[in-house]
């Protein structure tokens, strides 16, 4: 089964800042970042029902899942994420180091 991924406002607020973020440093970083996030977005597509339930989930009223992805350089980020009738929504992109998504934060998606 494929999925269609949509990101979410927050999701979209969260890749501009992390590109923004490693852009300031490293241009070609960026750019690998980005391309990381590309595949982990692809296989999100084709099989978003496989992957884990994400710290988040637990007492919430829909199911979080998580895809972990990593840049060539070995840096961790991971994108939370719930399926609605086909559609994996991407809720937000955290990167390593960062804490769990608070439960106020973590809005069932908008259509």
């Amino acid at each position: 089964m494929s999925f269609k991924v949509k990101l979410q406002p927050q999701a979209k607020a969260d890749l501009d800042a992390i590109l923004a973020r490693i852009k300031e440093r490293s241009p070609s970083g960026a750019a690998s970042w980005y391309r990381a996030w590309t595949d982990a977005r692809k296989l999100l597509a084709r099989q978003a029902d496989i992957y884990s339930v994400a710290p988040e989930d637990e007492d919430h009223e829909i199911l979080v899942q998580q895809i972990l992805f990593r840049t060539r350089r070995g840096n961790h980020y991971r994108a939370v994420f719930t399926v609605v009738d086909g559609t994996a929504h991407v809720l937000h992109i955290r990167g390593q180091g960062q804490d769990s998504i608070p439960q106020a934060e973590l809005h069932p998606p908008n259509e």
